[in-house]
């Protein structure tokens, strides 16, 4: 499948992170969870402190500070906007990802903050992958395909998100630098 890569990101471990949490940019609440994103302004904050060497050649749109607050569960769905992130993952908090198709019947929601659809059931999907990120992994996501997050336990899986817009899964992956 290519709905996921893990790749190798140089990301250091051990630092504050409250320096990278700004105000709330946007936060998306689905089923008993939430993702809670703070804007990063540009990278040259990331270079060298948590990161140690450039990531990709095609430079991300967009990149956060997110929080996923558990226990619970951020239910499957699409990503509003974005085709492709890449997460780097600083206290994953054993939660999994998984990747999902729908089923023939299947309808999605509507986001909350948002006038989209993206949202489904967990009745209305069938899991297709998934993995569970440890703390100091980085993963390439297909955001476009429909996907959801289970949080086991109190606390919060905290990472770097960086997102692109239009652009392919496949040419993302092509663009990281090795």
């Amino acid at each position: 499948m290519n709905n996921y890569y893990k790749f190798d990101s140089g990301l250091v471990l051990g630092h504050d992170l409250s320096a990278l949490k700004g105000e709330n940019s946007y936060n998306y609440l689905s089923g008993n969870s939430a993702i809670i994103y703070s804007k990063i302004s540009n990278m040259a904050i990331l270079a060298g402190k948590y990161f140690t060497k450039k990531l990709f050649e095609i430079e991300p749109h967009l990149i956060y500070y997110g929080e996923i607050p558990g226990p619970g569960l951020l239910d499957p769905h699409i990503d509003h906007g974005a085709t492709v992130v890449a997460n780097f993952y600083f206290d994953a908090n054993e939660s999994v990802t998984t990747f999902y198709k729908q089923k023939e019947d299947a309808t999605s929601k509507v986001y909350d903050t948002m006038q989209s659809t993206g949202i489904f059931d967990l009745n209305s999907v069938t899991p297709i992958e998934s993995f569970q990120a440890k703390d100091g992994e980085s993963y390439l996501l297909n955001v476009r395909k429909i996907h959801g997050v289970m949080s086991p336990k109190a606390g919060s899986r905290k990472f770097i998100n960086m997102q692109w817009y239009g652009i392919e899964f496949d040419a993302v992956r092509n663009s990281i630098i090795t």
